[in-house]
């Protein structure tokens, strides 16, 4: 076991693979990308002291070490990729140990604490987690018994490696508070059982009992333990499962999620009313690539809510995500806007686009209310086959040709993403392939005859950006 916790984890995170996280992140500034890090390690350590405290906190922390890959640390840096995706498993991990709320405040303190969006912070602390539960893997084991006694020991050494002022950030965002309540209720809630169960049994000894006088205390005990987990991983009460907590965060965590999004929503279009010319649209680049990654980390937290929140959320934000769409639009149409930029503009619409539709239809369609697979017998009204659109010619507004569809982008929700058009060499643009988001694709008539219909102009198709397929499917 390492004489110090902190000092293995700080050994592993070099100053390369910190390097690397902060790319994935869209963190530029390497500085910045440090701080955060010598913040946000320390802040998780302390909250997974705090759980393993706590016997069932230990459990979890032990359940989430034991289904990381044996190989996790030596395979980190070659599975981060540019994807993001390891960003998303961790804050999984994060939200299953600590619950949603906790989760969210240990992202926002740290994040004002350092200078650094919400969205970005979410990716890193995403991509830290793996990595900070291979290392107290290795030093302490999957085990129980390990794990309590590896915290236990080294709390001072977490605490001394919390920069000054952090600690006491943490303790008044509540982060330390509810990520030991997830281990004190599992807790309290197995006492609760097990204390009923012995009740009941005491009682059935002098006489027959029905089962109703035992199971109402039982489901009172879920039903509280439900109730403030707020997000954690639930824990099982009785033989049947206690529904998942995402279900009970509905409210409280779609609105907090629409303040975030609406802020990062205003602050670009603030950013963008100045932007009148090439040289200015450039310089908007950096505010749009951290939009990006703000809305791409809270695009993932949203779609942890369930369908009735998510449609709560995507309502609030749609006035203000039409608004910000128009500016883009108007930024994207600017004579020698540069294609790094009009490319950050498409990948900030089609984010827009994913949060504002919140599931495709086939996806609302094909799920039942608990989340278990239903059965469509007929195409829903208003719906159509992906086939409707493959290989289906594309027009611009002023009845030119300009490519065929060869490809649909389906996101992280279940809705299509954005649709890929083959230019090959029509209006002699030269062939390429063009990714434009769905919902500026419009399927009109014109002379008996449909047709599939985009704004996109000549020039614009031929500064846009080449698609590339960065997550083929795997066989």
């Amino acid at each position: 076991m390492s004489g110090n916790i902190v000092s293995a984890v700080s050994e592993f995170l070099t100053p390369d693979l910190v390097s690397r996280m902060a790319s994935v992140a869209g963190i530029k500034d390497g500085t910045l990308a440090q701080r955060a890090v010598g913040a946000a390690a320390p802040a998780i350590l302390s909250g997974m002291a705090n759980l393993a405290s706590k016997p069932r906190g230990a459990q979890s922390l032990a359940d989430a070490i034991a289904k990381q890959s044996p190989n996790m640390l030596d395979t980190l840096a070659s599975t981060m990729g540019g994807s993001g995706r390891l960003a998303d498993v961790g804050q999984q991990m994060l939200t299953s140990l600590f619950g949603a709320r906790a989760f969210s405040s240990l992202a926002s303190t740290v994040g004002k604490f350092v200078g650094l969006g919400d969205g970005p912070m979410n990716s890193l602390l995403g991509m830290l987690t793996p990595a900070i539960l291979g290392v107290v893997g290795r030093e302490a084991g999957a085990g129980v018994t390990g794990l309590t006694h590896l915290f236990a020991s080294q709390k001072d050494q977490i605490a001394a490696a919390m920069p000054s002022g952090l600690s006491n950030a943490l303790s008044a965002s509540g982060f330390l508070d509810r990520a030991i309540s997830v281990g004190s209720m599992a807790s309290r809630t197995e006492d609760t059982y097990r204390a009923t169960r012995e009740s009941a049994a005491n009682i059935s000894a002098v006489r027959p009992i029905h089962w109703a006088y035992w199971a109402l205390p039982l489901a009172v005990a879920a039903g509280l333990a439900w109730y403030l987990l707020g997000g954690a991983t639930p824990v099982a009460v009785a033989p049947t499962p206690v529904p998942t907590a995402p279900s009970a965060q509905g409210p409280s965590a779609s609105d907090e999620l629409a303040h975030r999004i609406t802020s990062t929503i205003d602050s670009v279009s603030a950013s963008l009313q100045g932007v009148k010319d090439k040289a200015s649209a450039a310089d908007a680049l950096s505010k749009l690539q951290q939009a990006n990654g703000e809305l791409e980390g809270l695009s993932g937290l949203a779609g942890q809510l369930p369908t009735e929140a998510r449609n709560r959320l995507a309502e609030a934000i749609k006035a203000g995500s039409a608004r910000l769409k128009s500016t883009l639009d108007t930024v994207n149409a600017l004579p020698g806007t540069p294609a790094d930029v009009k490319s950050a503009i498409a990948t900030l619409q089609a984010k827009l686009d994913g949060l504002v539709t919140p599931g495709s239809l086939a996806q609302r369609m094909s799920t039942s209310a608990d989340g278990r697979a239903a059965y469509v017998v007929t195409t829903p009204k208003g719906a159509v086959s992906a086939r409707a659109y493959f290989d289906r010619d594309v027009y611009n507004n002023s009845g030119e040709k300009i490519g065929v569809i060869k490809d649909l982008v389906v996101g992280a929700d279940g809705g299509i993403y954005a649709a890929v058009i083959g230019i090959g060499n029509f209006l002699g643009i030269g062939a390429k392939d063009v990714a434009v988001t769905f919902s500026s694709i419009r399927d009109t008539q014109l002379n008996n005859e449909r047709r599939l219909v985009t704004d996109a102009t000549k020039d614009a198709l031929k500064e846009a950006p080449a698609y590339r397929d960065a997550n083929p499917p795997r066989n």
